[in-house]
């Protein structure tokens, strides 16, 4: 038994070319399976990252209304993937404006106003938007995020 382990101990053998790169090809293979999951990973959470932003600053309008005593829109520009705070005046300039991830879009909105600038407004006195709904965003991989604004309450959640 002792001169086995020696003889392995002691012996000068290794891998093979051979196999080497076998052992190459298979992780090549590994690799080349999992980099599109990889990739639909990371756009998923910049489509989290997106629906956050959007959450945070619809809330932001919220307060702008409450603190400042007029009524505050998020308006969205579906055609330039953008949306902007601004008060329901139309005198005044906008408050912010937020531009889209590339790779995100909003695949669909139950807010007030037209098909390509949904917006959510948020009356002065109450905090509450004088209508609710949903927005939902996606990005090129399927990802979907719904961000909802509660009935009465004017809570904000993504789903």
């Amino acid at each position: 038994m002792k001169n086995s382990l020696t003889y392995i101990a002691s012996s000068d053998t290794g891998i093979t070319l051979v196999e080497l790169m076998v052992v190459v090809c298979i992780i090549c293979i590994i690799l080349g399976v999992s980099i599109p999951n990889i990739k639909s990973l990371g756009s998923g959470l910049v489509l989290k990252i997106e629906a956050i932003q959007i959450v945070q600053d619809i809330r932001y309008t919220q307060q702008l209304a409450l603190t400042r005593g007029e009524n505050y829109k998020l308006q969205m520009n579906k055609a330039e993937k953008n949306y902007y705070i601004k008060p329901t005046k139309a005198l005044k300039s906008s408050v912010k404006r937020v531009n889209l991830h590339n790779d995100i879009y909003v695949k669909s909105s139950t807010w007030a106003g037209s098909a390509n600038y949904p917006y959510i407004e948020f009356n002065s006195k109450t905090g509450i938007p004088g209508r609710t709904g949903s927005i939902e965003l996606s990005d090129n991989y399927g990802n979907t995020r719904k961000i909802a604004i509660a009935v009465g309450t004017g809570r904000v959640r993504i789903e």
